[in-house]
């Protein structure tokens, strides 16, 4: 059992794709000790909107590029996908970026008022530039099994990103502006290994049959792509006009620690994703998709309850004391992306079925549902009506997917599990905040029993059962 998961490409790629999570959850007790909580909120908030505007860049073609490699099986054919892929998103990203640069001074202000364009946003848009060169590079190493590839990618595009940060905020005293500007010289420095990469397998000529069939296949994607983004990311942009920006520091602070249940769940997602696109209408696809869609839910579910349990004692024992107060907020976080992982499985199944059409359908249901609740519940509950809002939107979206999904395949949806978890960790989470007359370290020996305890049961459930690992 232990050599078959050391040598699983799928646990390769997903450890591979969760790396810059955990990483950020090392770096951030290090940026705690330089930055205050209204730096940290200064950088959530203009990464929110950055991380927008790079689901915008790559126009939702790696999808594309991912079904058409498994359709076509073509090395010739496969090469000129990627050509044609890169040279589209270069023009693109040219004509994108530049209608960025004249209206982002207008556009920030209305956004708000205590985060200014320049510099922050400025170096921000010179990095989103380079965000679209990344895509392929990371595609090409999923198709092609080139896990250890992936992995180095990911770790050393993070420590070299967190290496030039420091040096920047303790030697340069540029403070906040630090991280802005290693994020744009780490991307600068493996854009250059990222075009070898392109180059070394691509045919460097525009196809416009194929450019075509890609464009129509990720048109109904990106309006969903897009406002998925929104979606994640607009908690932070609009809460900043309800918070001061030191709450607004230890949301964000939370939202980053839970991040690992987000990176996990999109990790096995660009894992299997191939392997789904590969499987469809041979037989037994059906045990399949069910198969990864229990180990995903498994793993969700071991990792978001060692993150609740250990909350306090993360923030207490690595960060500064002044973020104290994030570890209130991070078991709402752990909820919400585990929702929203649990449905990354169910639109890889629709996409599969070439059907494209219900991915805007799926997110509007959720963010309709999020936007109406934030407004009611926010002015009168501030950060717990938002996380309330986000919870309850998360799960319409999961339910409409299984709805959708369900028209075309019977899958197992998991429900009455899913609602048992979320009330398990909200007990959890207030059993651990009360005052139970028990020392500190009486309390973390027996969280650490708890979890041993936990996560023995995990393994012997995999070992008794090896053929639910994915390949």
């Amino acid at each position: 059992m232990l050599s078959k998961l050391i040598s699983n490409q799928t646990l390769v790629f997903t450890i591979g794709a969760a790396t810059p999570a955990v990483m950020n959850i090392i770096f951030l007790p290090i940026y705690s000790l330089f930055l205050s909580p209204e730096e940290f909120g200064i950088f959530a908030f203009s990464m929110s909107v950055q991380s927008i505007l790079i689901i915008a860049s790559t126009f939702s073609l790696n999808t594309f590029v991912l079904r058409s490699y498994f359709e076509k099986k073509n090395q010739g054919r496969s090469k000129e996908i990627f050509g044609t892929v890169f040279l589209f998103l270069t023009f693109f990203n040219i004509v994108f970026c530049s209608f960025l640069f004249f209206t982002f001074p207008i556009v920030i202000p209305f956004l708000t008022e205590t985060i200014p364009y320049k510099p922050f946003f400025l170096v921000l848009l010179i990095a989103l530039f380079f965000e679209y060169i990344f895509i392929l590079p990371m595609v090409i190493f999923r198709v092609k099994r080139k896990a250890i590839q992936y992995v180095v990618f990911n770790l050393t595009r993070q420590l070299l990103t967190f290496l030039i940060a420091i040096v920047s905020i303790t030697q340069f005293e540029t403070g906040i502006l630090g991280r802005f500007l290693a994020i744009l010289a780490s991307n600068i420095i493996f854009s250059t290994y990222a075009i070898k990469v392109i180059l070394e397998h691509s045919s460097l000529k525009l196809n416009w049959n194929l450019l075509k069939e890609g464009i129509i296949f990720s048109t109904p994607i990106l309006p969903a792509a897009i406002i998925s983004g929104l979606y994640l990311s607009i908690d932070k942009i609009m809460l900043v006009k309800y918070i001061p920006l030191n709450e607004l520091g230890f949301y964000t602070l939370a939202a980053s620690l839970a991040s690992i249940i987000n990176f996990l769940s999109l990790g096995y997602y660009r894992a299997v994703e191939p392997n789904i696109f590969n499987r469809f209408n041979l037989p037994n696809f059906q045990s399949y998709i069910n198969k990864i869609n229990k180990v995903l839910l498994i793993g969700l579910f071991w990792l978001g309850f060692l993150i609740t349990l250990f909350a306090q004692d993360i923030i207490k024992i690595f960060f500064h004391p002044d973020f104290y107060y994030a570890h209130h907020f991070i078991v709402y976080f752990v909820i919400a992306l585990t929702i929203t992982g649990l449905r990354t499985i169910f639109g890889c199944v629709l996409h599969a079925y070439k059907v494209t059409k219900f991915d805007l359908p799926i997110i509007l249901v959720g963010m309709i549902s999020y936007l109406i609740l934030f407004l009611i519940l926010v002015p009168s509950f501030q950060v717990q009506g938002a996380f309330a809002a986000l919870i309850i939107g998360n799960f319409m979206s999961l339910f409409a997917s299984i709805f959708i999904v369900s028209r075309y395949i019977k899958l197992r949806s998991f429900s009455l599990t899913i609602l048992s978890y979320v009330v398990i960790l909200l007990v959890l989470s207030n059993l651990l905040n009360l005052e139970l007359g028990i020392s500190g370290f009486n309390i973390f020996i027996i969280k650490l029993l708890i979890a041993g305890f936990l996560s023995l049961i995990v393994f012997r459930y995999f070992r008794s059962n090896p053929e639910l690992v994915p390949e």
